[in-house]
């Protein structure tokens, strides 16, 4: 089990501890924090070991399970744990207050990298941490936050002078908690105009969260007097903030997976492209050369009237020229080299030409596409016509290729049986066409013809 796995289950056992002590509607909202951020944290950390966002959210969800547990003690005094045990755990649900805040600052500020967005972020979260750490040693020494918090069980221990201090104390409180919130906002507002597309994906359902939170706690202040509901809502912002991690990571995954695929096709095309430039250069010059050396021999074989030879080198040489062509289209189902000479337009004209089957073409007018665009493009139709000559029995197809918002769309129909399914090559080419982010549609209903719509960006 990992470490993080660890901490998240004592953080749990902390706070169901906690919920031994009864449920205090006034306390719930720290151990269901407690329990959001930790649950989120290592779920991500489980995944992600080095994801420093997430291994924040661990520390902000320990630092709310203490204050959790401290308070519910605090809050019954439970006699079986002693008067001096209860003293001490209900002293630790109240003075570490304002150092959660600025830990949960510093998450909010970090998200979504866990990393301060610039140095002066890293300047204010220090002034929040300074001040976050006097009110927290004032709070502990002197016992200055026991009646707001409600805690029941007396302090362990009072410094002297806490009654001079008392009033001060509450004024600076309420200055700086809501300062505290003000600079977080500005942060995650300023990361959001500079952020990435992805942060900034990110960046919105955390936004979201915070606001709906925002929402019902001014509503139920306005509606009830009380900001218990909205409080109830905050452990929505580690989850939102939890499922934007993730989804980012699943992106980054399907992202990269899909660069390794058009790297891997784009090997495949260029060695298609180098074997078709080869036999081009290669054997089928030679065999044309051949031919028309076979070409001479008849001529010669015929002024000398030596009609056999004639008759044989005029055959030798009408088979050559059969396996020669039969070469070239071997040569251009390997790699159409008229895409790459000609363009698009004239590689899918040679298709229908070439087609055995009666095609009616309709081409929009085509701007340049990636050539790992054009070339699926190419093999979408190739393959489309090809299952119509072999297996759809149709006496008639149609090609028709339009654009529409930097989009390349390419219908193949035909009047055959239908029925047909996703064989291996409709496979292969689907994955080709997923690799330049397109997508293939098969639709080919028994008795009502076969239809393949493919969808290719094309900017």
């Amino acid at each position: 089990m990992r470490r993080s796995d660890l901490v998240a289950a004592a953080i749990a056992a902390v706070v169901v501890a906690g919920f031994l002590c009864g449920v205090r509607i006034d306390n719930l909202h720290n151990g269901l924090l407690a329990l959001s951020f930790a649950g989120v944290g290592a779920f991500v950390l489980h995944r992600r070991p080095d994801h420093r966002e997430a291994q924040l959210f661990v520390a902000a969800g320990a630092a709310q399970a203490v204050l959790f547990a401290g308070r519910q003690v605090g809050e019954t005094a439970p006699s079986q744990l002693g008067r001096a045990t209860a003293e001490w755990l209900g002293w630790l649900g109240v003075w570490p207050l304002p150092l959660v805040m600025v830990l949960v600052g510093l998450t909010i500020m970090g998200f979504p990298d866990g990393r301060l967005p610039g140095p002066a972020w890293r300047v204010a979260f220090a002034s929040t941490a300074v001040a976050g750490a006097v009110l927290a040693v004032a709070s502990a020494l002197w016992a200055l936050d026991y009646e707001r918090a409600e805690v029941a069980t007396a302090p362990p221990f009072v410094a002297p002078g806490a009654d001079a201090l008392r009033g001060s104390f509450h004024g600076i409180e309420v200055v700086v908690f809501p300062v505290f919130q003000v600079i977080w906002l500005a942060c995650v507002i300023g990361r959001r105009a500079r952020a990435t597309p992805d942060e900034a994906r990110q960046l919105r359902w955390l936004i979201a969260s915070v606001a709906l939170s925002a929402v019902v706690l001014l509503v139920g202040v306005i509606v009830a007097g009380s900001p218990r509901a909205g409080l109830l809502t905050l452990p929505l912002i580690p989850l939102a903030a939890g499922f934007a991690i993730v989804e980012s990571a699943y992106e980054a995954l399907v992202s990269e997976v899909r660069t390794a695929t058009q790297r891997v096709v784009a090997a495949q095309d260029d060695a298609r492209r180098q074997i078709e430039q080869d036999l081009h250069d290669g054997a089928q010059h030679r065999l044309v050369v051949l031919g028309m050396e076979l070409g001479r021999l008849v001529d010669q074989a015929s002024e000398r009237g030596d009609a056999e030879l004639a008759g044989a080198a005029r055959a030798a040489r009408d088979q050559l020229l059969e396996a020669t062509a039969e070469l070239r289209e071997l040569a251009r189902g390997i790699h159409p080299s008229v895409l790459t000479h000609d363009g698009l337009v004239p590689a899918l004209q040679s298709l229908v030409e070439r087609s055995s089957v009666p095609v009616d073409m309709d081409i929009d007018a085509i701007p340049a596409c990636d050539p790992q665009v054009e070339i699926a493009a190419y093999y979408a139709v190739s393959e489309a016509l090809t299952n119509t000559v072999r297996h759809g029995r149709a006496s008639r197809s149609t090609v028709r290729v339009t654009t529409c918002d930097d989009e390349l769309r390419i219908e193949v129909a035909d009047d055959g049986d239908g029925g047909a399914r996703m064989g291996r090559g409709l496979r292969g080419l689907a994955d080709r066409v997923q690799s330049v982010g397109g997508r293939l549609t098969l639709d080919s209903s028994a008795g009502a013809g076969t239809r393949v719509i493919v969808e290719l960006p094309c900017r």
